[in-house]
């Protein structure tokens, strides 16, 4: 529909609604990214010109709280139908606000707002060092080394266009006021005008008439009503990942217990049980073998417990990696087809042998068939191939199908360059 017949039409069904009270819109052109905007919202009432956004000054300019519209003020720029209001926190933030004379528990918010975690959207860091770290699992976005986003599941865009509308003023809040101005930052990054979205500031400062109090003290017990609270939790597992993005080019840190280190009991020591048993089972049958005829009842029974006895280390191994993967664990690992390996020293899982040995770096050893049981398997689907894992997803991995990939398998200076890419080693 053309930009002309578009603007009729809404024209057209604002008229026919305007008994109704409905909100009447013009189309904006195109925003920085050079897609279409969606229509700019306008009141059906008349309500007070806002101020543009103007960051005040001192240490609470350097979170980018507006000099106009914050804690002292928001009262009378509340319940606007042309603006949306969100308070970034976590219902349970990790973080330690507690230090700095916060909560880490939201204890309340401002009648208005809706509560969205930015910690569920893109990774914080930064945090003063006695708040330490907050939240650090799945997210909508990926930070890259440049300080831009990648979007890790298809809908990411998607529900950020949807909790933060482009057509409508956006009035953010948090505890403190630094996840606030992280959200408008993030927003500007990613198109959004600048000059359509205030830094409120802290709830934690706000002594208004609007106060919504989530936090109850009886006697000695303290209660949260979380229940109560317009909250939007974000079901990552029911969205769809994004596959593996080729220019994630930020150096990611192991979990601490796989430097220093080239054997990992917990992965190894039980699967070395079940190999000593069919060890014994094999000697056993060479025995039997002695005389066939008469044992060959007892050798087929034999086999079937050393077959059972193969599964259960395969069904090990392969829960042993999802665990890892579901506590957001860092690591890496080669995933390698027993039938092509041979003698040929000249592939990457070869090469990583060499710097795990080197650098002292533990690496998971994973046969294909067994790695096709993982939940990694989807991101990578061929073998052989070395794959960094960061916080349970698949980062970076040498693709068995890339000539240029199979080139890294012929030299460990080239494998290493590649691996220093994605990977800090210590």
């Amino acid at each position: 529909m053309s930009y002309k017949k578009t603007l009729i039409f809404v024209i057209a069904v604002s008229i026919i609604f305007i008994g109704l009270d409905v909100t009447y819109i013009i189309l904006d052109k195109k925003n920085s990214n050079g897609g279409d905007n969606p229509p700019i919202v306008k009141p059906s009432k008349k309500l007070p010109k806002l101020p543009k956004p103007e960051v005040t000054g001192g240490e609470r300019g350097k979170l980018g709280i507006d000099k106009n519209i914050n804690e002292s003020t928001i009262d009378k720029y509340l319940g606007r139908e042309d603006s949306v209001y969100r308070d970034m926190r976590m219902l349970e933030d990790p973080a330690n606000y507690e230090a700095i004379g916060g909560d880490s528990y939201l204890s309340g918010y401002v009648k208005g707002f809706e509560v969205v975690p930015l910690p569920y959207i893109f990774e914080v860091t930064g945090l003063p060092e006695e708040v330490g770290y907050t939240y650090s699992g799945d997210t909508l976005f990926l930070t890259k080394s440049d300080g831009t986003y990648v979007a890790n599941y298809k809908e990411s865009m998607d529900i950020i266009e949807e909790l933060f509308p482009r057509n409508k003023y956006i009035f953010l809040m948090c505890g403190g006021g630094g996840y606030a101005g992280m959200m408008k930052n993030f927003l500007v990054s990613l198109g959004y005008d600048k000059d359509r979205i205030y830094v409120v500031g802290g709830y934690w400062y706000y002594e208004g008439k609007n106060n919504v109090v989530v936090k109850h003290k009886e006697k000695d017990k303290i209660t949260y009503d979380f229940e109560s609270v317009p909250y939007h939790d974000f079901k990552f597992e029911e969205l769809t990942p994004n596959k593996y993005v080729p220019d994630a080019d930020k150096p990611i840190s192991l979990s601490k217990k796989y430097y220093n280190s080239t054997k990992n009991d917990g992965y190894e020591s039980k699967p070395a049980e079940y190999q000593k048993k069919i060890d014994a089972y094999y000697d056993e049958i060479s025995k039997l073998y002695d005389d066939y005829d008469k044992n060959k009842d007892k050798i087929n029974e034999i086999d079937v417990k050393i077959d059972n006895l193969y599964e259960e280390i395969k069904e090990f191994k392969a829960n042993y990696i999802n665990g890892i993967v579901d506590d957001k664990e860092s690591f890496v690992l080669y995933t390698y087809i027993p039938s092509e390996c041979g003698d040929d020293e000249e592939t990457v899982r070869h090469r990583a042998e060499d710097l795990a040995k080197k650098y002292k770096i533990y690496f998971y050893d994973v046969p294909f068939e067994v790695f096709k049981k993982t939940s990694l398997y989807g991101d990578v689907k061929y073998g052989p191939s070395v794959i960094v894992v960061n916080k349970g997803k698949v980062y970076a991995y040498t693709d068995a199908e890339s000539d240029e990939d199979l080139e890294l398998g012929k030299s460990n200076e080239k494998f290493e360059k590649w691996f220093k890419k994605y990977v800090n080693l210590k």
